[in-house]
């Protein structure tokens, strides 16, 4: 945004890891706007009859998903440099969330909630006494995946009643390493798969459906699997591959309770 405008636009990279990544879309949203507030900053305002502060997220993360590359953006009244701002919310955080990255935001750079084009997974699993596969069977679980051309999962929601074909909405799926530091994080260490998501416009398979589909192939489930986002990637980024060293759309927000509830 420009100067004249009074509008100030910030990209701003995060980790959420830990228990608060139980925290839904919605009380994200607020835990992020209520940061910048007890940072000092003001929230720019939308226009209309009952104005909101402009901060979107890029993509919704479901509950209980981490993320070590999630992206939001919020436009202010003043301009601090990108810099000042990181230092400012990095005081303000609950703990599991990490600023990464802040950046201002080009005068004329779309919206990151319209600019999505994907995001890449990993789904950490236990060991094979409890309840994970041994690695002769993650590679044929993998294999036989790969090679499938129709998984169809129930999608059973208050707003949508239908079947979803997993298969066809999975690119990339594969047998992982586990990253460095799983352990210290209390993510499961035995195995890993990646995988990832294209936002296309037929929509998107959710994690969750992958593990489903994984765990009928499987023909058990797969003990207490974490799932963790490692990037959103967006058509403006460069396409970047997303890596395990990141360490930690647009909504009208919720009501003002600055942490959420864990």
């Amino acid at each position: 945004m420009t100067a004249a405008s009074g509008r100030y636009r910030y990209r701003i990279r995060y980790s959420i890891t830990g228990r608060i990544r139980f925290l839904s879309h919605l009380e994200t949203v607020d835990t992020l706007l209520g940061s910048v507030r007890r940072a000092g900053y003001e929230p720019a305002l939308s226009q209309g009859m009952k104005p909101k502060p402009r901060i979107s997220i890029a993509m919704p993360r479901p509950v209980a998903v981490e993320g070590l590359g999630e992206l939001v953006e919020v436009e202010l009244t003043t301009q601090p440099t990108p810099e000042q701002l990181h230092a400012d919310l990095a005081g303000t955080l609950p703990a599991g969330i990490v600023i990464e990255l802040v950046e201002e935001v080009p005068t004329g750079r779309r919206y990151v909630a319209g600019a999505v084009t994907g995001a890449r997974y990993l789904l950490l699993l236990d060991a094979p006494g409890d309840g994970g596969p041994d690695p002769e069977q993650l590679a044929g679980i993998v294999e036989r995946f790969a090679a499938s051309d129709e998984l169809v999962v129930a999608r059973r929601t208050p707003s949508q009643h239908r079947d979803v074909n997993v298969a066809a909405l999975v690119e990339d799926m594969h047998v992982a390493e586990v990253p460095a530091g799983a352990a210290a994080r209390g993510w499961p260490t035995a195995a890993a798969i990646g995988f990832y998501l294209p936002l296309a416009d037929g929509g998107s398979a959710r994690p969750s459906e992958v593990v489903t589909a994984l765990e009928r192939l499987a023909g058990h489930d797969l003990g207490m699997p974490r799932i963790v986002r490692l990037e959103v990637h967006t058509s403006d980024d460069g396409g970047r591959e997303a890596t395990v060293e990141l360490v930690g759309a647009g909504v009208e927000p919720g009501p003002a309770r600055p942490w959420g509830s864990c």
